[in-house]
């Protein structure tokens, strides 16, 4: 049996398809590859906004909740302020009138 010859020719003819045939593949895979790698930034992209913006609401309510606690005892002390301002208003009302000898009048 003889063996067989190759030929250079075919060699690089097959070669040269090869090649083109993998460079044409690439260029059609190209904008697809190109689509993914911006979706995967855009995502990436969402995901760090959502992190900060769950960290935001996170400090946000913490400081409610503490500045909550503050308003509660701050308006408790509104609270008895005004409760004294209209026990001394009600006495110095009924002090007036009674200097002044006129009889209270209710509307």
């Amino acid at each position: 049996m003889p063996v067989p010859v190759i030929d250079p020719s075919v060699i690089l003819g097959k070669t040269a398809l090869g090649l083109l045939v993998a460079g044409v593949g690439a260029l059609l895979l190209w904008p697809f590859k190109e689509a993914r790698k911006s979706w995967k930034e855009l995502k990436n992209s969402i995901n760090s906004t959502r992190a900060e913006l769950i960290l935001q609401r996170t400090n946000c309510l913490t400081t409610l909740q503490e500045d909550g606690k503050e308003q509660v005892k701050l308006l408790g002390k509104m609270a008895e302020t005004l409760g004294d301002i209209k026990v001394e208003l009600a006495s110095q009302t009924g002090y007036l009138q009674a200097s002044s000898g006129r009889p209270r009048t209710k509307k």
